[in-house]
């Protein structure tokens, strides 16, 4: 099947990629926060004072290669109760973890403080953190609180408990490797990139693919400007199809992107714009070693009615 789409002077062919799946970040990210709400202190006693923080899913066809937790005592400079005093908190934390299994990994304690001084002209301590590591879940609890070296039972709103699970994870890409999808014929939209009311990009679309890190999108232009090799002149005809070569190998533009578009800017004479995609992932054993899919279609050099 053949696509044209003509946008002004440019016609463009669309090599589509089609797999239906869902994008992976390396890095993802979990977190919960302990604070008393606006207004109001946090009992030590009440059920606020104890948190949960855990990994959704654990296991998968997936590899996590790190897992990192962090816990966090700061001062919130958001809040909207006025705090004129200065205030030297110590908050003692404990904290029971848990493997990808939701076994127990035992529970640690955590002593954190900050200093905070809205008056001082040196500045102030208004964040802890201490990183842990190997835990899917957190269950932490506040267990004392001591505020200028005073035993309270509560910790005020101006502060807040942060427990953080980071998770370096990568999908399987094997089984998306090999594949080499049908395209799709779709019909990119022109956009206004800089404001000035008139289309100056293309923006290209693709799905995301099972396991990738990121895609590559190949691209070349081809003018249909006829042309007269005995007088070395262009003429005012528009050449056939079958007779526009494009050769992705010796003369096209690539780029890699953690996207699933792109747009490429409309600089070019009148033409053709031929393009295809591919997915990138890792070894999840190995994840410094690429792996790169198949290109979603074979042809490298050929003619535009192809």
């Amino acid at each position: 099947m053949k696509l044209r789409t003509y946008i002004s002077s440019i016609c463009t062919l669309l090599l589509f990629l089609s797999v239906s799946s869902i994008a992976d970040a390396a890095l993802l990210p979990f977190s919960r926060r302990m604070q008393a709400t606006p207004g109001n202190t946090l009992l030590l006693t009440s059920l606020d004072a104890t948190k949960d923080v855990e990994v959704n899913p654990k296991t998968g066809a997936f590899v996590d290669v790190a897992v990192v937790n962090r816990l966090t005592l700061g001062v919130d400079k958001r809040t909207t109760t006025y705090f004129g005093s200065a205030i030297n908190l110590t908050a003692t934390v404990e904290v029971e973890s848990f493997d990808a299994q939701n076994l127990s990994l035992g529970t640690t304690t955590h002593v954190l403080n900050v200093n905070y001084d809205p008056f001082s002209s040196t500045g102030y301590v208004d964040k802890q953190q201490i990183t842990l590591s190997g835990a899917y879940k957190m269950i932490y609890k506040l267990v004392s609180v001591q505020e200028n070296g005073t035993v309270v039972n509560h910790l005020k709103e101006l502060f807040y408990i942060d427990a953080d699970i980071f998770v370096e994870r990568y999908e399987d890409f094997t089984q998306s490797v090999s594949l080499q999808p049908a395209f799709t014929v779709l019909t990119p939209p022109l956009i206004d990139t800089d404001c000035d009311g008139k289309a100056d990009a293309l923006r290209v679309l693709w799905p995301t693919v099972l396991g990738a890190e990121e895609y590559q999108l190949e691209w070349a232009h081809v003018n249909n400007y006829g042309y007269d090799q005995a007088t070395n002149t262009y003429l005012n005809v528009t050449k056939p199809e079958n007779e526009l070569e494009f050769d992705f190998k010796n003369n096209s533009t690539r780029i890699s992107t953690s996207e699933n578009f792109y747009d490429i800017s409309l600089i070019y004479e009148k033409g053709w714009i031929v393009y295809r995609f591919r997915a990138l992932g890792v070894n999840p054993s190995n994840p410094n070693q690429i792996i790169t899919g198949v290109w979603n279609t074979d042809l490298v050099k050929d003619v535009v009615s192809n």
